[in-house]
């Protein structure tokens, strides 16, 4: 969420216009802002092979500087002679750099054919993006633009856009995305039962690995005794084994829980979000540490099993 509307979006408010809006040059000139952006979103369906989307066209202007379409939210030029796809779009239907696509405009029969030129890198929407200059080559109509990109208006600038007939609302950035968060808080309380479960299983699983190892090994325990150990010095042993095993394979698991991250993440994803799977050297220590100090928990709670071991039994020879 952060990445788009901190990231994507450079703007510092979006003026949602209506229908009667005018020429994009006329607001240029009469708003006070560092700049001024018209945009044109339509409705639209297209179509790839048998692959289908509802979706929405953003014409933007061919010079824009205020989204940042690129690769870690940088800034990429549109193309001059096809469209970009939005990531999570181009994933849904199967659409790959240089295909041909169809898009259908509402109460349009006839499709504009267009080549996809690139993907845009945008977490939130499936959106399909075209410069103005493709759009006025598609003879589709003028350039209306239904809404204006605006950046670091003046009190003058946004007293004049607001007393505009054609004059809608006012969409800031921040806003929006403090809408979107309270939406996804929603769900923390089924990420937190997932953690705690996740917690749950990793304990049972690495306390039934213990009693394994510990049932297979009570013969060498039992060798240890009739050779003279004290109890101290075998659990002393088996402590010392564990925690080099289990730092072992912490430091072994990182790179396979790096990966798993991403595949769980995506498979939380919806139709018009991408979530981008963000692991920290913090996140990565805390996950260790708990990791490693289950291991040791239960490894102290076997070794108190030492003392129950039965040397006879132990001992008797496998028939």
């Amino acid at each position: 969420v952060g990445k788009y509307y901190e990231g994507t979006l450079r703007y510092t408010v979006r003026a949602r216009l209506d229908a009667g809006a005018g020429a994009v040059e006329g607001y240029r000139k009469r708003v006070e802002a560092q700049r001024v952006e018209g945009v044109m979103d339509k409705s639209v369906s297209i179509r790839l092979g048998d692959a289908f989307r509802a979706t929405t066209l953003t014409v933007l202007e061919d010079d824009q500087r205020l989204m940042n379409l690129g690769a870690d939210e940088t800034w990429m030029p549109l193309p001059a002679d096809g469209v970009l796809l939005s990531r999570k779009l181009a994933e849904a239907l199967g659409a790959q750099v240089g295909d041909r696509v169809n898009l259908w405009l509402t109460g349009d029969s006839d499709p504009v054919s267009v080549t996809v030129s690139g993907v845009a890198e945008i977490t939130i929407g499936q959106t399909v993006f075209m410069s103005r200059a493709v759009w006025d080559g598609c003879k589709k109509g003028d350039f209306v633009p239904t809404a204006l990109h605006v950046l670091s208006p003046t009190q003058a600038g946004l007293d004049y856009l607001s007393g505009l007939d054609e004059f809608e609302e006012f969409q800031y950035p921040p806003s929006e995305m403090a809408d979107t968060l309270k939406v996804l808080e929603s769900l923390q309380g089924v990420f937190r039962l997932m953690a705690g479960a996740a917690l749950g299983l990793a304990f049972v699983v690495l306390y039934n690995m213990g009693i394994l190892n510990f049932v297979e090994r009570c013969r060498e325990y039992a060798t240890l005794k009739v050779l003279g150990y004290h109890q101290r010095e075998i659990r002393r042993l088996i402590l010392t084994e564990n925690a080099l095993v289990s730092g072992l394979g912490v430091l072994m698991g990182i790179l396979p829980g790096w990966w798993l991250t991403g595949v769980v993440f995506r498979s939380c994803e919806t139709d018009t979000m991408v979530f981008i799977s963000t692991v920290t050297p913090t996140s990565v220590l805390l996950a260790c540490t708990v990791t490693f100090a289950f291991s040791c928990l239960i490894t102290g709670l076997l070794t108190r099993k030492v003392r129950t071991i039965d040397m006879v039994e132990a001992l008797k020879s496998v028939e």
